[in-house]
């Protein structure tokens, strides 16, 4: 039988959710990306991110905060990944700020997902690619995934398009079994970008 792959979309789950908008100044200095599956090796200080007035709300486990290039996990989802025994996880400290209410937490990593795996089926994806660049995905209208490639990897990014996470059906479960916020998983064929 075929193992089952899922797109890991960072998704508010209830509609109080909060999310992180803008760059903290050390990733827009730095310009480092912790979304393209690769080892980050220069030093990274403490991040520090600050809650404006539009990143109210509940603190979910996987943070929605696009403007980090990367994710924001909770210790709470950073041990339900270990204890499923995913280790190619790369976390670097932050300190999350409301000055709104004035509170502080250091719970969060920003998350670095390492490794990259070309699993696009192109002959059964619906894909659109710049004019001229065939090897480009641009769009994603219907993405099929070649799970011979993937041999068993559970947690990864997409070797095509790095901002793409996928989740085998084991991380899946185990999110959902521990009623993981901020995360949706959705099947390959349904999934646009």
């Amino acid at each position: 039988m075929t193992e089952r792959y899922w797109i890991w979309a960072n998704e508010p789950t209830a509609e109080e959710d909060a999310m992180i908008y803008g760059v903290p100044p050390v990733i827009a200095t730095l310009g480092l990306l912790f979304n393209q599956g690769r080892l980050v090796t220069a030093p990274v200080p403490l991040i520090e991110i600050e809650r404006d007035s539009d990143s109210q709300g509940r603190l979910t486990d996987n943070l929605i905060a696009g403007g980090l290039k990367g994710l924001l996990f909770s210790s709470r989802l950073r041990e339900l990944l270990r204890s499923t025994g995913i280790e190619n996880l790369q976390h670097f400290p932050t300190v999350l700020r409301n000055p709104t209410d004035g509170t502080e937490t250091g719970d969060y990593t920003l998350t670095n997902v390492l490794g990259r795996i070309e699993c696009v089926d192109r002959a059964k994806s619906v894909l659109k690619h710049p004019p001229g660049d065939p090897d480009h995905i641009e769009f994603i209208e219907s993405l099929a995934l070649d799970t011979r490639r993937i041999r068993g990897h559970d947690l990864f990014r997409m070797g095509e398009v790095p901002e793409i996470l996928v989740a085998s059906e084991r991380v899946k479960r185990a999110c959902e079994g521990a009623n993981i916020t901020g995360v949706r998983f959705h099947a390959p064929e349904d999934y646009m970008f």
